[in-house]
């Protein structure tokens, strides 16, 4: 009987383990997330007031723009952690 050696066995180039953690979906939607709500805590914090006057001579009513801004930051958080972290479409 005869046989045939190989020559020696290459190893693949492994790639680091973060690189395999930016492809990960939920990394991505948790940092979205977290980026709409920054956004909240700075038009808050720097923001200006939105200001509605009824009338002249009549009282104002002011509202920081954090409050709009964190209706729509709500909506995009809803939205994006139903796509991106939804495990039942692996």
């Amino acid at each position: 009987m005869t046989s045939v050696s190989h020559g020696p066995a290459t190893l693949a180039p492994q790639q680091p383990q973060w690189i395999e953690a930016l492809k990960t979906t939920e990394l991505w939607a948790g940092l979205a997330i977290f980026a709409m709500w920054l956004a909240v805590a700075c038009a808050s914090i720097w923001g200006s007031d939105i200001v509605s006057n009824s009338g002249p001579g009549s009282s104002s009513t002011s509202v920081p723009s954090g409050v709009a801004v964190a209706l729509f930051a709500l909506l995009g958080t809803v939205a994006v952690a139903r796509h991106g972290l939804d495990h039942t479409k692996k």
